[in-house]
Formats: C-alpha cells, structure tokens, sequence
C-alpha cells in the first residue's frame, strides 16, 4: 500500500479485524508492506502527519501485490592487489540485482596464515545493484598485521534494499594476493 503520492505527509496504519493497538499490523509513513492473510478483514487507517496547522489535503493511496523479494547475485576476482607493503588488499568483483536496489553494500573478511600468525581483516563498500552486473572494489586492512602474497581465504557478502525487500549474497573463496 502507497500513499507518497498524496499532497502531505500520510501515516498509514493496518489493523487486523479491529482498529486496537492489539490488532496493529504496521504503522509507517508513506508506504506499508503486510502479509495478508485470505479470510482476515483488514482496516487502514491514513493520518496527516506533517504536525502543521493545515490538516491533510489530497490523498492518494494504491494498493497491489508487491514484487517478490529482491535477488542478489555475487562474483569474486580470483586475483586481490596489495598495497602499502600488505597494509590493505583490495578485492573486487560484481554486484547484480534483479532490480534496482535503493541500497546496497559489499562486505569483505579476510583471513590468512602468515608464518605462525594469522592476519585477519574486514572491509566495506556501498554499492550500485541493478539488472546488469557492476563492478565493486573495497580496501581491507589487516587487524592483526600484514597481509602477505599468496592464498587468502575471503568471506564475501552483499546486501541489497529496494522499497519493498531486502536480500543477501555470500560467497567463501580463495583469493591470489599480488602486488
């Protein structure tokens, strides 16, 4: 249910079978996401929310089936730079979504043996997700010490937001550390 197009600020409110605050489904502004349930009345309930003088205006609310949930797809390189003398690696690889995401984000950790220590590290990046694949890259320092060159174990994964869902990636890999 959509009610951003009205000419003010709406609250929208559902209720299942009585209009209690024990019977509140969701309360948000603009729009409103709920599972409904066949068999089950529903109530809605708009308010001018603004807090102006004026009270309302032109309200305008559709209601539909959403979509379904926001898909995300991941890759990896195989190949990962370091910098500073092992101080940051940078990974990269691409990012889809089944649609465009409002919002997305790639999250890196990073670990590797080196010698008898182990370099641990974390990273992230915002991101662009839409339909066509797009490249991302993000800087990870080691935590614990240097990186060095060689096989790093990467625990990568991404996160995308559209108005109506949010969905995830994961990708466990090796990566070639060069300089």
């Amino acid at each position: 249910m959509d009610a951003s197009a009205s000419s003010y600020p709406v609250g929208v409110n559902v209720f299942d079978t009585v209009a209690d605050q024990d019977h509140l489904v969701t309360c948000i502004e603009g729009s409103a996401i709920f599972d409904a349930v066949a068999g089950t009345t529903y109530l809605l309930m708009f308010a001018d929310i603004d807090g102006d003088t004026t009270n309302g205006g032109d309200l305008a609310v559709t209601l539909d089936v959403a979509p379904a949930p926001i898909a995300v797809s991941l890759t990896v390189d195989g190949t990962a730079r370091l910098s500073n003398n092992g101080a940051i690696v940078t990974v990269s690889g691409t990012i889809a979504c089944n649609r465009s995401a409002e919002f997305a984000e790639v999250d890196a950790f990073l670990t590797q043996t080196v010698g008898r220590f182990k370099v641990v590290g974390f990273g992230f990046s915002e991101a662009s997700c839409g339909p066509s694949p797009t490249a991302w890259s993000l800087d990870v320092s080691g935590d614990t010490g240097r990186f060095g060159g060689g096989a790093i174990d990467a625990q990568i994964s991404a996160f995308a937001c559209d108005a109506f869902s949010c969905g995830d990636a994961f990708v466990q890999t090796t990566v070639r550390a060069r300089r």
